[in-house]
């Protein structure tokens, strides 16, 4: 950023439990769809509430995912292995409420076994835009990844570059340019430079990241 002449000031929190104080001209969030952190429709509408709370009027917000898919399948089970240790993922989706119910069991060394239950909701993509606008957030771009090509409903992959209170003929650069360079960076989970410029930022390098799986926990 200071190579090109722009004053951005990087911050690194919880979207989900933001601590900070806005406001942010910008809001980046990678790892996964922030939207299906939360078991239900009322808990990920309130935390995206206080995402929204944390841009100044016009700030962008953009987050996703390039595996995304709108559609689970009903039933799934993966496998992984690791030395002294091994998990399965077991995954059932029930497409009327919208609503993934998944169990993790890993096995540790002397076969210690732990199980882990999660509820997420998963949301089809005309409700994620209902509660966009319930927000006040209205739809810049939307994208398959990070890659600057038009989106593809069939395809993987769904990236949202959103702007508060419907501030949104103007350029996404150009917003920036007129901001006082503060961002708010969630998580990194994939290459950020092609994300980054569309919100008109300067590319970042991240270096830090957690576990993936099949890798120990």
């Amino acid at each position: 950023a200071r190579r090109r002449g722009l004053a951005v000031d990087w911050v690194e929190g919880d979207a989900a439990r933001p601590p900070l104080r806005g406001p942010f001209d910008a809001v980046a969030q990678f790892c996964g769809n922030l939207l299906t952190w939360f078991p239900d429709r009322d808990s990920a509408y309130a935390a995206l509430g206080r995402v929204v709370g944390l841009l100044r009027p016009g700030g962008r917000l953009l987050f996703g995912s390039e595996d995304w898919q709108p559609e689970l399948p009903l039933r799934a089970q993966q496998w992984d292995e690791w030395r002294d240790g091994a998990a399965i993922y077991r995954q059932h989706f029930d497409a009327q409420h919208r609503i993934a119910h998944q169990q993790t069991v890993v096995f540790g060394p002397a076969h210690h076994r732990h199980e882990y239950h999660q509820q997420t909701w998963w949301p089809a993509l005309a409700e994620m835009e209902r509660l966009f606008a319930e927000v006040g957030l209205v739809v810049v771009d939307r994208r398959n990844g990070c890659a600057d090509v038009p989106y593809d409903p069939g395809a993987p992959g769904l990236v949202y570059v959103l702007a508060r209170d419907g501030v949104a003929s103007k350029g996404v650069a150009s917003v920036w340019a007129e901001s006082c360079g503060r961002a708010l960076l969630c998580c990194a989970r994939f290459s950020l430079t092609p994300c980054l410029s569309a919100l008109g930022l300067p590319p970042l390098h991240v270096v830090e990241r957690g576990p993936s799986r099949g890798e120990a926990p």
